[in-house]
């Protein structure tokens, strides 16, 4: 066993030491070669490939896994295999990127924080598309800011998004287990993704087949 790091845990969120506690080298590769010195042929050999570890985290004590690409033994790619890393898809806004990955780094640790993080979420959109936040002085909470926000974008009804946020937010109302968490899931990417991430991926497939038309008309 050795120490490596400090690098962010996945499942508790801190930035600490990790202990490799093993090793497989099975995936690693040897190739032979052979090159011409001024003393005559010279064999060699290299090895290549992946190595992979489990990694206990020093705060929570929880494995995680990843791969290392080495060439003779010296590192040149981590891939971390599990837990899955946070992924933020693309085209969020700024302000809803960030909210999204702080929301998702609640993820495994506390179902509710996590829940209502993603109300945060939420309430970003609605801001990003100019969904009144108060009225008359007083706030417009974030059910009826997702009334607006569907309203004006031709979606459909996420009323479901905002009771499990309540019931996450509030302890007088209980709290949400883990299986609860992929229906609220489920709406905050119906909207994210039908606001943003599908427009961004469209327009970058666009793009792709307008420049594989150039070129070809090109030819």
């Amino acid at each position: 066993a050795y120490e490596i790091g400090p690098i962010e845990c996945a499942y508790c969120g801190n930035t600490t030491p990790f202990t490799v506690v093993a090793e497989d080298y099975s995936a690693l590769m040897t190739h032979e070669f052979e090159y011409q010195t001024p003393l005559g042929v010279v064999e060699d050999s290299v090895q290549r490939g992946w190595v992979h570890r489990m990694l206990i985290c020093s705060v929570c004590k929880r494995a995680s896994f990843d791969r290392v690409f080495t060439h003779d033994g010296e590192p040149e790619e981590v891939e971390l295999l599990y837990p899955q890393p946070i992924l933020i898809p693309d085209g969020l806004p700024d302000r809803v990127a960030k909210e999204y990955g702080d929301a998702l780094k609640e993820r495994r640790r506390n179902p509710n924080g996590y829940a209502a993080l993603l109300g945060r979420v939420l309430d970003a959109a609605c801001t990003d598309k100019g969904i009144p936040s108060h009225k008359d002085g007083r706030p417009i909470f974030l059910g009826k800011r997702l009334e607006m926000l569907v309203a004006q974008e031709g979606l459909a009804k996420v009323e479901g998004a905002t009771g499990l946020r309540n019931v996450a937010a509030h302890a007088d109302l209980g709290g949400l287990v883990s299986e609860d968490i992929p229906y609220l899931e489920a709406l905050a990417r119906y909207i994210l993704d039908h606001l943003y991430v599908i427009p961004a991926i469209n327009q970058r497939a666009v793009a792709t087949q307008k420049a594989r038309s150039s070129v070809t008309s090109g030819r």
